[in-house]
């Protein structure tokens, strides 16, 4: 399983299918980006080549790409104040309560949106429900030195986190997640001119 982010300037949508290009060139070898199919969810995945996984997040100026040989979900979300508000739309009970008392509301409001949206992503739901379920259905507990927990077993997740963003990793069956591997935007352009 391979990780990278970077921090763009350009168009989410576009610098993550940039960052795919460059990862797969890197990890897989691939020189040319291939076809990209959907899921009835909305999943992307590569018909030419269905064991090869990957997923793509963008928020703000933030990219992340996950590679995987198992299905994996990606989320990196850009920490705005105004979105806190969704608190009680998207925690289970037990995880409200912890938001509560916490000391940082905002990054463990984000850290458990990223955890929740990587699930969807995953699995290849993605929110195609009721967002209210789908959300508060998937409980997390984060304990000591960032140890996920869930309800949702099967699955391995991670979490990540700088100054202004959270990102969260959701992988199927028991894995070690590894670090994010940061790529500079000016790799990237140099992978967009071969």
């Amino acid at each position: 399983m391979w990780l990278f982010a970077t921090i763009g300037s350009e168009d989410g949508r576009k610098t993550a299918r940039t960052l795919l290009q460059y990862a797969i060139g890197q990890i897989w070898n691939m020189t040319l980006l291939p076809d990209i199919a959907f899921t009835k969810g909305g999943k992307p995945w590569f018909p030419d080549h269905p064991e090869c996984h990957f997923n793509l997040s963008h928020s703000g100026s933030y990219v992340l790409c996950g590679l995987a040989d198992t299905p994996i979900g990606v989320d990196i979300e850009e920490v705005v104040l105004s979105k806190a508000v969704l608190a009680p739309y998207i925690m289970h009970l037990s995880e409200l309560t912890r938001y509560r008392d916490s000391s940082d509301k905002i990054g463990l409001m984000y850290t458990l949106w990223t955890l929740k949206e990587s699930y969807v992503k995953c699995t290849g739901e993605g929110i195609t429900y009721h967002p209210q379920t789908a959300m508060k259905t998937t409980v997390f507990d984060i304990g000591v030195g960032q140890t996920v927990t869930s309800n949702r077993k099967g699955f391995s997740f991670k979490t990540f986190s700088g100054k202004k963003w959270r990102a969260a990793i959701c992988v199927k069956d028991e894995k070690e997640i590894p670090d994010i591997n940061w790529v500079l935007s000016s790799n990237l352009k140099k992978e967009k001119q071969l």
